[in-house]
């Protein structure tokens, strides 16, 4: 009650305001010369203050945008969409100084960021060699921070090209394109990750219709010393393809709550392989605290820790993986090598296949016939090449130095044109994968079929959450509805109430007994006007509440 009484008193001071008074169009360097972090920064009063918290920056379409220093939303909301027309996405470049640098990331997230229909590019696409990228697109650097990031394209990161460098509140990805994680040339093997959770807690993360390729090392990162749980993971109708996995594919750490994995397609995956002499790239799925029969660590798709404490709900169903031809026949190559079976590739460690129980064996399956892409890079079997062959023979000699790297081993680099224009990540209907998801749908991001997924928190997926969770609201501003979602670990009586910010409530959409599991309801906010909420969650001694914002 005490948490939700500071929400409410700070929520006093948010003006209620129309959609027209808080959306601001930005106009393109063309026309401005303005740097849109400059434009960002400024938007304040004479005393400091910004002209209006609840401001929404609106870019135009088909528009290119700089940052030539990253924003810092220091005590405010950071709101950016593209205009509501038609068109191609806005472009936010990374701007490269005369000394050939770039600022360390693009958006530094200090509250909230809300960012939709945009493109944002590490480096300013005009004609470099890939030399140089900035260090990453987005970092949250303050504790309890929220990130949306929904119907989006992220491109490039030396480092990683998403990162919560503290613990956040949510994460939430949807219907967006990771591409260029990674770049040898300028830094090593072991950096160019997709999503970095760092070793920080999350209390809730959802990761949805979302395509990722260009890899260099994991997908989604949880790793480190003094790691604390990541909680509430959902991982649901990804494609993921032309990995190398460096350090592996979805390296999880430590967990709680519930880690949902469904409907995920993996292509190309895990192009290093499943390589127990590889002593560099094992450093790092010890995590997992399993090992194979040579005694080096197990090399899996996914891995995490082992519960400590609480006991983590797994539910992971219905993900394919496929190996393109040409990554076959460079495994088959090895095979009368000191490292052979290098193609034997393991998804998941034993101790999820035990969690899982008998629902194991329809967590992945490798798919009859390899998956083929309408249009997408070719796998990167060079990258392999280069790392599995001896310095001395101008290889990699597994391990991560790049002295010996040259830019025709290089994947192929694709711009902003190529990921709205070209890219097609449609495939073959006579695959298993087609109708192998939930409710006969096709697995993987389901924007190439132009389809929606289904709840994965429905009857055929209820599981049973460990903790008492109340999750953002999604969208989050919303006009007029939007979706809340809450996990019980027990059933019982249950509220679930909206205040205004004056703290009067404005509707109920729960007031009864409801059983455990994980839940979400639709709330429609038609008949109350633009402004700051709190919904507040109640069951037994559990209370937890959340601010949302209805901008109309």
């Amino acid at each position: 009650m005490r948490a939700f009484a500071i929400v409410l008193v700070l929520s006093l001071f948010l003006p209620v305001l129309s959609f027209g008074q808080n959306e601001l169009i930005i106009e393109p360097f063309s026309t401005s010369s303005q740097y849109l972090n400059d434009v960002i920064r400024g938007d304040t009063t004479a005393t400091g203050t910004r002209v209006n918290p609840e401001r929404v920056y609106v870019l135009r379409r088909g528009q290119l945008y700089f940052a030539n220093a990253f924003t810092q939303n220091t005590g405010y909301a950071l709101r950016i969409k593209a205009e509501n027309i038609a068109g191609p996405k806005p472009v936010i470049n990374a701007f490269r100084s005369a000394a050939g640098t770039y600022p360390a990331q693009i958006f530094q997230v200090d509250t909230l960021i809300w960012l939709q229909n945009l493109s944002m590019n590490a480096w300013d696409e005009g004609g470099e060699d890939f030399a140089i990228y900035q260090t990453r697109i987005l970092n949250v650097n303050r504790i309890g921070s929220t990130v949306y990031i929904d119907s989006c394209t992220l491109n490039g990161g030396t480092g990683t090209i998403m990162q919560t460098s503290v613990a956040a509140q949510y994460v939430e990805v949807k219907n967006s394109t990771f591409a260029n994680a990674g770049n040898v040339r300028a830094n090593n093997l072991g950096n160019g990750r997709a999503i970095d959770f760092r070793n920080v807690s999350i209390d809730s993360a959802r990761i949805e219709n979302c395509s990722f390729f260009n890899i260099n090392d994991r997908v989604f990162r949880h790793f480190g010393a003094g790691q604390v749980p990541l909680r509430n993971l959902t991982i649901n109708h990804n494609t993921i393809f032309n990995e190398l996995a460096e350090h592996g594919c979805i390296g999880m750490g430590k967990v709680d709550g519930i880690f949902r994995m469904t409907n995920n397609l993996f292509v190309d995956n895990f192009i290093f392989g499943n390589d127990s002499t590889a002593t560099e790239r094992l450093g790092e799925f010890g995590d997992t605290d399993e090992r194979g029969p040579s005694g080096a660590y197990k090399m899996t798709f996914v891995g995490t820790m082992k519960d400590t404490v609480t006991a983590t709900t797994y539910a992971i169903r219905n993900n394919y993986y496929s190996v393109s031809p040409s990554l076959q026949g460079f495994y088959d190559s090895r095979n009368n090598r000191y490292d052979a079976g290098v193609g034997n590739l393991i998804p998941l460690t034993w101790y999820i296949n035990g969690k899982l129980g008998a629902d194991s064996v329809n967590a992945f399956a490798k798919v009859p016939s390899p998956i083929v892409f309408t249009a997408a890079p070719p796998t990167a079997v060079s990258m392999a090449q280069w790392f599995f062959l001896p310095i001395d023979s101008g290889g990699s000699g597994k391990i991560k130095q790049n002295a010996t790297f040259k830019p025709e081993y290089d994947w192929m680099r694709v711009t902003t044109a190529y990921l709205t224009d070209t890219l097609n990540l449609t495939y073959q209907t006579s695959s298993p994968a087609y109708t192998g998801a939930d409710q006969g749908q096709p697995v993987g991001d389901l924007r190439w079929w132009k389809l929606t997924p289904v709840s994965v928190d429905g009857p055929s997926g209820q599981i049973m959450p460990g903790t008492f969770n109340l999750a953002q609201n999604y969208p989050n501003p919303f006009n007029p509805t939007t979706t809340i979602r809450f996990d019980l670990p027990q059933g019982g009586a249950v509220l679930l109430k909206v205040f205004n910010i004056i703290g009067q409530e404005v509707a109920t959409l729960i007031n009864g007994r409801m059983n455990a599991g994980s839940h979400e309801v639709v709330f429609d906010a038609s008949r109350l006007t633009s402004g700051a909420y709190v919904y507040r969650l109640s069951s037994g001694s559990n209370v937890a509440s959340q601010r949302m914002l209805l901008i109309k």
